[in-house]
């Protein structure tokens, strides 16, 4: 038991995309709501002295308005505080879950004023309770299913493109290119052997510039913004994996994937993630 145990541990500390895109959270409740709603007319959840549009319309303005406060605590003040690589599967389960429970109370709140049940602290306590073991099933496979869908198309992406990655390395021999950056401050420039270049990432007004000198991983900030930055760089080989980073080609080794997405492995041992929204541009780099 303490092995299996163990393994649904580490299973639940892998990472997981937080991802809040409005269509997709607004399909999926609209999905459950009509369900619920179904589920409601076949058993018979209902007054039926009342009309049932009022009923079953207030019943979905309740989930809406819900709906709409849940999104934008997620989307506003939640993933304010995610950082990449930071959230996981317990997490996800966990905020899921959490939400779950608010539907539930303000479902049984708007059944109980609309029917008239007056339930007491102890039937409403076992109402949501069972609600919420009912409920919470689905969406635990679900989230597990994703993270495996998701896993999976991140290897397959991995893989392809760990390969497009040595093929342009070999066809893109080092040449001997200096990079160089201005920064915002008068007199500022900062040089270096393009080939000793890792990675350049953004911190707000400032940019960190990572490169290797004597085998040890070095870095020097200015005060410049990555897009001002990109600006300046001339080099196909040096390309925007995210919003915050800019990667060397040359000095890729390896592309890893999880659930979150692509991971670009550098020289010793550093990790640089790829966004999914440069992804595409990414492979177009590669490919071409």
């Amino acid at each position: 038991m303490p092995k299996y145990f163990n393994k649904a541990l580490v299973h639940l500390k892998e990472e997981f995309p937080f991802t809040m895109v409005f269509k997709n959270e607004l399909i999926s409740f609209l999905k459950s709501s009509g369900i619920l709603m179904l589920l409601f007319y076949v058993i018979g959840f209902f007054n039926k002295e009342q009309s049932l549009l009022y009923y079953f319309s207030g019943f979905f303005l309740t989930l809406f308005v819900t709906f709409i406060f849940n999104y934008l605590l997620n989307s506003k003040i939640i993933s304010a505080f995610v950082s990449d690589g930071k959230w996981n599967l317990w997490k996800e389960i966990t905020r899921r879950l959490f939400f779950l429970i608010i539907y539930i109370f303000n479902a049984i709140v708007y059944i109980d004023y609309s029917l008239n049940i007056n339930f007491s602290k102890v039937d409403f306590s076992q109402f949501l309770t069972i609600s919420f073991i009912i409920g919470s099933i689905p969406i635990v496979i679900r989230i597990v299913m994703t993270k495996n869908k998701l896993l999976k198309s991140s290897l397959i992406k991995a893989e392809l493109l760990h390969k497009k990655i040595r093929l342009h390395q070999l066809e893109n021999t080092p040449s001997k290119e200096e990079l160089v950056i201005k920064s915002n401050i008068i007199n500022e420039v900062f040089k270096i052997d393009l080939n000793d270049l890792l990675y350049i990432q953004s911190n707000q007004n400032y940019i960190s510039i990572y490169y290797l000198n004597d085998h040890r991983i070095k870095s020097h900030l200015l005060r410049i913004s990555l897009v001002n930055a990109l600006k300046q760089i001339t080099s196909e080989n040096i390309i925007q994996c995210h919003r915050s980073y800019l990667v060397h080609l040359n000095s890729i080794e390896k592309i890893t994937g999880n659930a979150q997405g692509l991971k670009l492995q550098l020289p010793q041992n550093i990790v640089v993630p790829v966004s999914r929204s440069f992804v595409k541009e990414f492979k177009a780099t590669l490919v071409d």
